[in-house]
């Protein structure tokens, strides 16, 4: 039987320990919730069934991705490959303390006039002067030489130098 006790906002059956709930009653509490479900979903514009607002477990999954950071000391080469432990889809590498760029001839690094690269970005697609990103490999590339390329001079793989690699997870 139907309880003489319902919710405020529905008028479901709030059953006593004493009441003896039919089948019955179950599916009509079952109708008033699918009804003004209904009528939500209605008057959001379709916000419960239209799937193009919500997040796929997919994306969620990614979303839960936290960056990571490497570091590295430079060995001085002219190009080095790092091996990543995740295939990023966006790194950051930077030389610790340094600025990003300075323009000008760099006496411990012996270059002349130029702008001096000590900070790029890389990604599956493309990258910035001096890096390059495949999977999970990055390839760094120093100025080892003193020839200027592009007006300028990259340093990623300094002699000595601490850098360190944010990796943007896929």
């Amino acid at each position: 039987m139907s309880s003489q006790n319902k919710t405020a906002n529905l008028g479901l059956n709030l059953w006593e320990a004493e009441d003896k709930p039919k089948r019955q009653d179950f599916c009509e509490d079952n109708q008033k919730i699918d009804a003004a479900l209904s009528s939500h979903t209605e008057k959001l514009d379709g916000h419960i069934t239209n799937a193009g607002i919500h997040v796929t477990s997919e994306q969620k999954e990614t979303m839960g991705k936290r960056p990571t950071i490497v570091t590295y000391k430079g060995q001085g080469r002219m190009q080095r490959i790092i091996t990543l432990p995740e295939r990023p889809a966006f790194v950051i590498v930077f030389a610790a303390s340094l600025p990003p760029t300075n323009y000008g001839p760099h006496e411990t690094l012996k270059t002349g006039e130029g702008t001096n690269f000590f900070f790029g970005f890389a990604s599956q697609q493309a990258s910035s002067f001096g890096l390059t990103l495949q999977a999970r490999t990055l390839t760094i590339e120093e100025n080892v030489t003193g020839t200027l390329q592009k007006g300028a001079y990259k340093h990623f793989d300094m002699a000595g130098q601490d850098y360190v690699i944010l990796i943007i997870p896929e």
